[in-house]
């Protein structure tokens, strides 16, 4: 598993060490060109964030949405409501990594700076991605 911790206008607040390949958001366009399905990743990453923003009346999360909406990256068709998961495939070392993720956010925080905070988890979606991750933790 892989973890990426994110404040509520979905920055990165640290990298978990473990994480191999996946050291930088994937909605910036910096790691964009390791993403196989970009533009199915990107249409999922736009869903994510004009529900949250709609959900949330934002105005930094609104925002936010139509700066990556302005990215490069192509025009996916966004995720139908019956979608489970929308897999990440992500080049890296000649491989081609399929992750599925996860995001937990703290409900009722006791302090106000948790509840700021999200975590992004990465799961392997196949033995493949899997025993690449073992390999590349050096087990």
């Amino acid at each position: 598993m892989c973890s990426l911790p994110v404040e509520t206008a979905w920055q990165l607040s640290a990298s978990d060490a473990a994480n191999g390949p996946i050291v930088a958001p994937t909605d910036q366009p910096c790691s964009w060109p390791r993403i196989a399905n970009l533009p199915e990743w990107r249409a999922h990453l736009l869903t994510r964030r004009h529900r949250q923003a709609a959900a949330a009346g934002d105005a930094r999360l609104a925002a936010l949405h139509e700066e990556v909406r302005g990215y490069p990256g192509g025009e996916g068709e966004p995720p139908r409501v019956t979608d489970v998961a929308v897999p990440l495939r992500y080049r890296y070392a000649g491989r081609e990594l399929s992750f599925f993720s996860m995001t937990a956010v703290v409900g009722a925080p006791m302090d106000i700076t948790v509840g700021e905070l999200a975590l992004e988890s990465f799961y392997p979606a196949d033995d493949d991605t899997a025993a690449a991750l073992r390999e590349l933790a050096g087990r």
